[in-house]
């Protein structure tokens, strides 16, 4: 491998499985909007990219305080992915553009959440960063937790899903029908730590070491290398 290219983040056009939903809602989106499969497409997510950049960027109000926005603009996003998404070539020019906003995507990274980090309405300033990505991958698991819940097209969800009384974008955060089995002891884990274990297969195991806070718990460190996790148990079973 070239010394130049190694540890950088190069277009995959994959489709993690976490994006599955957006597959799922493509052919809806097509017949909604009266395109045909690679007719126009890219066009098409080019205008909808344009329409959300000109709301986040819409000086009459502000993204932070007008939630129906907010959940505009991220629909509007959304339509863009899901359009450009339905082909390898689409996912790699998503992950180009998002690229030359400064946003590489790692090999199991939602390709939705690179979209949003790249377009959506937050604070991208070097303060704010860490707080932003945690927003966005927040509402990337709620909009595809919503897609695939709702059944419902993004622009629907969010004028007519997201404006209902306890079904807001953040009520889709976590999955419905999941339970906290320790609902009195929170356990606080980072969106980074969070995006590792959302892109681990069914079944892949993880070792985490967790820090007492006053409320609950902090996932400190998480090792996720097979290799390592084998050779911690096998350790700890000599103990």
């Amino acid at each position: 491998m070239n010394s130049k290219t190694k540890g950088k983040a190069r277009p995959q056009g994959k489709m993690p499985p976490s994006d599955a939903p957006l597959a799922t809602m493509r052919p809806a989106l097509l017949a909604e909007l009266g395109l045909e499969d690679g007719i126009g497409i890219k066009a098409k997510a080019i205008d909808e990219l344009r329409t959300a950049t000109k709301l986040v960027q819409d000086p009459q109000s502000s993204a932070n305080g007008d939630e129906l926005k907010i959940n505009t603009i991220l629909a509007h996003i959304t339509n863009a992915v899901i359009l450009a998404g339905g082909t390898s070539k689409g996912r790699i020019w998503l992950e180009e553009i998002c690229g030359k906003r400064g946003q590489s995507r790692r090999t199991h990274t939602s390709i939705l959440l690179l979209t949003f980090k790249a377009f959506g309405p937050y604070d991208r300033s070097e303060q704010k960063r860490r707080q932003s990505d945690k927003r966005a991958s927040d509402d990337a698991r709620g909009m595809l937790n919503a897609l695939a819940l709702e059944k419902k097209l993004p622009l629907e969800l969010a004028s007519k899903v997201f404006t209902v009384p306890g079904k807001g974008r953040s009520s889709f955060y976590r999955p419905k029908g999941t339970s906290n089995p320790t609902p009195n002891f929170p356990i606080e884990v980072s969106a980074t730590h969070r995006d590792r274990i959302h892109s681990r297969p069914t079944g892949a195991k993880g070792l985490g070491l967790f820090v007492r806070t006053e409320r609950g718990a902090k996932l400190a460190e998480l090792i996720l290398n097979p290799q390592k996790i084998e050779a911690i148990v096998a350790y700890a079973k000599k103990l």
